[in-house]
């Protein structure tokens, strides 16, 4: 479903939580509201960043990441992501995840000012109806 500012599909949007039910359950919800034309999920931070920098990988519109993963929690991918774009545009939006209401601060605000959300799981059709309204 998609909503009145959005013509059409997003490219990519990509799940990056080391939960696989949640990657699971918030697939089909996207699928179901037939947002994007290519939805990728990845357990690992470090294997999202590597499609990241595959050619497939730069269509990437938009990323719903989990904040507490094991080996790379998300504000450290965030990091690597940052290094990887020469020009901070062309990356994707990026929302927060997280099972618990998260912590947001000011300072975490400032360095990332690619976050546009954060939501706690699971996800809804209301907050990615919301999440694809602010994005045009």
């Amino acid at each position: 479903m998609l909503t009145k500012n959005q013509s059409s599909p997003l490219q990519t949007i990509l799940l990056v939580d080391d939960d696989s039910a949640d990657n699971i359950m918030h697939r089909r919800l996207l699928e179901r509201m037939n947002v994007a034309e290519n939805i990728q999920d990845f357990l690992y931070a470090e294997d999202a960043l590597t499609y990241l920098g595959t050619p497939e990988g730069k269509n990437t519109s938009l990323i719903f990441l989990d904040i507490k993963m094991p080996r790379m929690n998300g504000f450290e991918f965030l990091d690597e992501l940052i290094k990887m774009e020469d020009n901070p545009d062309d990356l994707p939006i990026i929302v927060m995840l997280s099972t618990s209401h998260p912590n947001w601060d000011d300072n975490a605000s400032r360095k990332y000012p690619l976050i546009k959300h954060f939501f706690t799981k699971p996800l809804t059709e209301e907050f990615v109806t919301d999440i694809l309204q602010n994005i045009e």
